[in-house]
């Protein structure tokens, strides 16, 4: 867990606090992309699909940052915010060919009763919807 001092954020929990802004807004972008996707030249679709790789990265270690209880409360709202944001965008991802990301276990706790009926295991720590 990172080290906190006198109620200020650690180095890893600002580090967070700029990734989650910066990635909901690349997600924000998603429908928008995906209306001009016929439209755009090849190098405009690498270029989109490099950096959304290069994102979903930067999901993949805040899932793992929420797993090692390195998130404040405040961000662990804006994750599953995101994450939730990122089940909606799912459909777009799939139409313009860009990869999902893999929510490692996340999708267990947005939906718990889903997951339960797919014969998971409950988790008790899931965050409210």
């Amino acid at each position: 867990m990172a080290a906190r001092t006198g109620g200020r954020l650690s180095d890893r929990q600002i580090r967070n606090t700029h990734d989650l802004s910066d990635i909901a807004a690349m997600v924000a972008e998603v429908p928008e992309t995906a209306a001009e996707w016929p439209d755009l030249a090849d190098g405009e679709r690498a270029s989109f699909a490099a950096e959304w790789s290069n994102y979903m990265g930067g999901v993949a270690q805040l899932i793992g940052d929420y797993y090692e209880g390195d998130l404040t409360p405040d961000q662990k709202g804006d994750l599953f915010a995101l994450l939730r944001r990122l089940q909606e965008v799912g459909p777009l991802l799939d139409r313009i060919g860009v990869r999902r990301p893999d929510l490692l276990g996340m999708d267990l706790l947005l939906d718990p009763p889903s997951a339960a009926r797919q014969g998971a295991a409950s988790r008790p720590d899931a965050e409210p919807r």
